[in-house]
């Protein structure tokens, strides 16, 4: 199987679970060579409320609440780039997100694959339709802002993905996402062991050049990349190292910290293994005088 990024040829290193991993020898992008036809069945009503062992959430809110200083910082990154006008947000879930924008001024929507999650955010006002970025049926160059934050790494197909993605954007809107990097010294180290290497829910790994490359074909310039911290509760880190390390009693401990001054608590943790970065869409240029 070639590269998903580059089309480059790939080494296989090892397998996860039942899933075989490679990586370009080109660009260095990390992926699942036999990843499953459809993953949608992951994204139910439990992975947003009450995700128990899977990697889903007891709650989606509760979990985003400790994180808003993480999206605060990225709006105001936005608003240097771009400081008003309609904002598409992709994997929206509960629309957690897309509120704090729309306080910020901006016109907001956005999809996700979860009709539980849509129902929520539409619950609360938000606009946010249930399908995926390539099944949405809005016109070229809808949005001043497309936002897709932890989404790439789930999709199989993340070219045809930076494409839709891109023909939404206005000429010189902004995308800003985040998603984990493969080429970290952390990632690096644990190799097999990395806690973000989980398919069939991961299933592209980016570094931070294959990122770039992948932009710049769709006519994205890459304008801002950096590491931001992200906060999150006991529970969920006790949930996510239980599903590391296999040690189901972490995941119990965590659901019983749930509901608990401890298990309020908002943890910050960076392991530098994330990207977060802002391109903007070129703008053509104009056609030569006669």
């Amino acid at each position: 199987m070639n590269c998903p990024v580059c089309r480059g040829p790939a080494r296989p290193l090892y397998k996860k679970g039942r899933f075989d991993v490679a990586r370009c020898t080109q660009c260095r992008t990390l992926f699942i060579e036999n990843p499953p036809p459809d993953t949608s069945a992951i994204y139910d009503e439990t992975y947003f409320f009450g995700g128990g062992g899977s990697g889903g959430y007891g709650s989606y809110d509760t979990e985003k609440e400790m994180m808003r200083g993480t999206f605060e910082r990225c709006l105001d990154l936005i608003s240097r780039y771009q400081a008003k006008g309609n904002l598409f947000d992709v994997g929206a879930a509960t629309g957690y997100f897309l509120t704090l924008a729309k306080r910020r001024g901006f016109g907001v929507s956005g999809v996700d694959v979860s009709s539980t999650a849509a129902q929520e955010a539409r619950r609360k006002g938000i606009d946010v339709r249930v399908g995926t970025l390539e099944t949405i049926d809005y016109p070229s160059a809808s949005f001043e802002v497309v936002t897709l934050f932890d989404v790439l790494e789930h999709v199989p197909h993340p070219d045809s993905f930076i494409r839709h993605a891109a023909d939404l954007l206005a000429p010189g809107g902004i995308l800003m996402g985040s998603t984990p990097d493969s080429g970290s010294a952390y990632a690096r180290i644990m190799g097999r062991r990395w806690h973000l290497l989980f398919p069939p829910e991961h299933l592209v790994l980016l570094n931070d050049y294959s990122l770039r490359l992948l932009l710049s074909k769709h006519g994205l310039e890459t304008v801002w990349t950096g590491r931001i911290t992200k906060r999150f509760s006991l529970p969920y880190i006790f949930q996510t190292t239980a599903r590391w390390l296999g040690v189901p009693l972490l995941n119990r401990i965590g659901n019983m910290l749930r509901g608990t001054r401890l298990g309020a608590l908002a943890i910050p943790l960076d392991l530098h293994d994330n990207i977060f970065f802002v391109a903007r869409k070129k703008t053509p240029p104009a056609p030569a005088p006669c």
